[in-house]
């Protein structure tokens, strides 16, 4: 399935959030989320600074119940790590019971790498998975 117009235009927004962590949060990159419910924003969030929460337990937080069932917009595929300064975000979207997921862009390149893997079987087996090109680099598509 592609993406529809309002898809795009509420990655678009998150994509404007993330850039207020602009200087803040490097070495991680900027990035944001936008928690979507019935056509309506009802969370957002962005990586405030370095060693702080990510974009998606922010956006969960600000969303709270109205997360369950919603769609979450993410500039880039939410983490899996175990062993970092912040807990993983897959399990928080599935926690907190997301219904599908729109990423605006997957950074690894290694088809083998575990961490990949793992984040994707687990974001696939609650049927979150969705996958968006970036802005202007060909078709997108959705999982839902």
């Amino acid at each position: 399935m592609s993406l529809s117009d309002a898809d795009r235009q509420y990655l678009n927004d998150a994509i404007l959030l993330a850039m207020r962590g602009r200087g803040q949060v490097e070495p991680n990159p900027m990035v944001g989320c936008i928690i979507v419910k019935d056509s309506k924003i009802v969370g957002q969030g962005f990586h405030e600074r370095f060693g702080a929460p990510h974009a998606e337990p922010n956006a969960l937080a600000d969303a709270g119940d109205k997360a369950r069932g919603a769609t979450a917009y993410v500039t880039l595929e939410p983490c899996c790590h175990t062993q970092k300064k912040t807990p993983p975000c897959v399990p928080a979207l599935i926690a907190a019971g997301v219904k599908r997921g729109v990423i605006g862009s997957i950074i690894c390149e290694w088809k083998a790498c575990e961490v990949c893997t793992r984040r994707v079987a687990m974001l696939r087996a609650i049927s979150c998975c969705s996958s968006a090109a970036v802005a202007g680099s060909g078709p997108a598509t959705t999982h839902n």
